[in-house]
């Protein structure tokens, strides 16, 4: 409810078993503000969007994600931003899209989170990405620290198409196997062969590029 507030969803598992044929388009749908996912399990791909928040301030936290196609934060209508939702210590594992997708807001923070063969496939503006970042408010930042965002079949690490460098900062993540001195970003946030070794260099990526 867009009035609640402070809401805990706390120790549950949400899964439809895929041998029922039944679906589900989301776990999770938030729309009031301050809420707390903790410690949850959703599982399989029946619950294509396991968490969908459309509430300012969420916590989402300690919770195992398998086989889903992607979480997101957008704007639904019911708030005027979505800003300052925490995505920490979340295992993401196996997702056809991005583990997760940022379509509005400022101040979100993506922080020791493990990405695991996410972002196996594209869809419409989703690219092959362990997060995509679809467009935040004017002038809007999210912060990614200590992610654990190793390639697989993903193309990228963190993708965008819209944002400038100022905006994303990417500081302590471990981003491995996209190439030599790579960490996995498109090319807006890479622009420059100066921005690439910057990124490289917080995220344990040395050499030249």
């Amino acid at each position: 409810h867009t009035e609640g507030v402070r809401i805990t969803v706390l120790g549950n598992t949400f899964g439809i078993p895929d041998d029922t044929g039944s679906t589900s388009n989301v776990g999770v749908s938030i729309r009031a503000r301050d809420v707390t996912v903790r410690g949850n399990t959703f599982n399989g791909t029946a619950i294509s969007k396991p968490i969908l928040c459309w509430g300012p301030g969420a916590t989402i936290e300690g919770n195992t994600f398998r086989r889903g196609w992607y979480n997101a934060v957008e704007n639904g209508g019911y708030n005027a931003d979505v800003d300052n939702t925490k995505w920490h210590n979340n295992t993401f594992i196996d997702f056809s899209g991005p583990a997760l997708v940022l379509r509005t807001g400022t101040g979100h923070e993506v922080v020791d989170n493990r990405f695991i063969n996410c972002g196996q496939s594209t869809s419409g503006s989703q690219q092959k990405a362990c997060v995509n970042i679809e467009g935040l408010s004017a002038s809007g930042t999210v912060k990614f620290r200590g992610n654990k965002m190793g390639k697989a079949s993903n193309d990228y690490s963190v993708y965008t198409s819209t944002l400038t460098a100022e905006q994303v900062e990417l500081d302590g993540n471990v981003m491995s196997g996209y190439g030599r001195c790579s960490i996995g970003l498109n090319r807006s946030l890479g622009a420059t062969v100066d921005l690439g070794r910057l990124y490289a260099r917080k995220n344990g990526v040395s050499g030249s590029v």
